[in-house]
């Protein structure tokens, strides 16, 4: 009966709660918005945070690269006394174009490239930057007018160029907004998972607490209510005493049993209690028999002897 009283297996689901409970909120406090930085723990970045992230900051970060050699390489191949190290600087200027364009290209194909508007103007700068920057500033080598060629580079190319890279920076802080909102997501959506955690925990100890109340109101109040009953049952011996029915079932039928023990106990005090009575009476009247039988029959102690008197014999008379 005490096994079913405390069943440990009710207390299963309660305990698999708890541990759920304390999974949920490790997890969320490794995304903790007072960590200082998101992960600081692990150190690997939030799912919520796209995955081809650094590959657009890359794609980014190479076009302001290429706009860079595009500059030195024109600036190079319009100053150079020799027609040979103008040509290789102005090849290398082309090729950088060339790549500026692929790049431009790979930006517009990811999946989380900046806006069309700023894809647009990428693009239109972009063939700005080779149709009027580069190749009249290469048509100008070719013809070897050093003097046009210097003078397109200064006027044009270097606006076109400036251009280009105020998109690309637009873009690239379009790119780090992108970033910044994909953290606040992640962040907030740990604080959402750490709130839920840190209520799934106090509602489970709330419950704990109820369960712990109840069962002191249901089970071990009454049980030790019993258990004094017996104690003062077994200390004045007065089986009139009964234990009050209350609580848990299994409780409450406990008491019914150990009341009817003390009923039946009480119940054969009650019939044989005058048999008890007259056993006692006729005890009491036998030991006073007996009493007065041995004191008749005993011999006294110290009676007086009288024995009778001795004559002696007279003496004949010799005179």
């Amino acid at each position: 009966m005490v096994q079913n009283l405390f069943d440990p297996r009710r207390l299963n689901p309660l305990l698999a709660m708890l541990v759920i409970a304390v999974v949920i909120a490790h997890a969320a406090g490794v995304v903790a918005p007072w960590g200082g930085q998101l992960s600081a723990r692990t150190g690997v970045a939030p799912q919520a945070v796209p995955a081809t992230a650094p590959t657009a900051l890359a794609q980014i970060a190479e076009a302001q690269r290429l706009v860079g050699e595009m500059r030195t390489s024109l600036v190079a191949a319009v100053t150079a006394n020799d027609a040979d190290a103008g040509r290789r600087n102005l090849e290398q200027a082309s090729a950088a174009v060339a790549a500026s364009e692929r790049v431009v290209r790979q930006l517009n194909a990811l999946e989380n490239a900046p806006r069309d508007s700023l894809i647009a103007q990428l693009t239109l700068t972009q063939g700005r930057l080779a149709i009027d920057g580069v190749n009249p500033v290469a048509a100008a080598v070719k013809g070897g007018n050093m003097e046009a060629a210097r003078r397109l580079v200064l006027e044009r190319t270097l606006a076109r160029l400036a251009a280009h890279e105020d998109v690309l920076q637009a873009a690239l802080n379009q790119h780090h907004e992108q970033l910044a909102a994909a953290y606040r997501r992640a962040q907030t959506a740990a604080e959402h998972a750490y709130l839920a955690a840190l209520l799934a925990c106090l509602a489970i100890l709330a419950g704990s607490v109820a369960y712990v109340l109840h069962v002191r109101r249901r089970i071990i109040g009454p049980v030790e209510l019993l258990g004094h009953v017996m104690r003062v049952v077994s200390e004045d011996h007065n089986y009139t005493h009964r234990a009050p029915a209350c609580g848990h079932p299994a409780v409450v039928h406990l008491a019914a049993a150990f009341d009817r023990m003390m009923a039946g106990i009480q119940a054969s005090f009650e019939r044989t209690a005058p048999g008890v009575a007259a056993a006692e009476r006729t005890a009491i009247t036998l030991a006073g028999n007996v009493e007065r039988s041995v004191a008749a029959s005993a011999v006294p102690a110290a009676l007086p002897v009288q024995l009778p008197a001795r004559r002696c014999p007279a003496l004949p008379n010799r005179t």
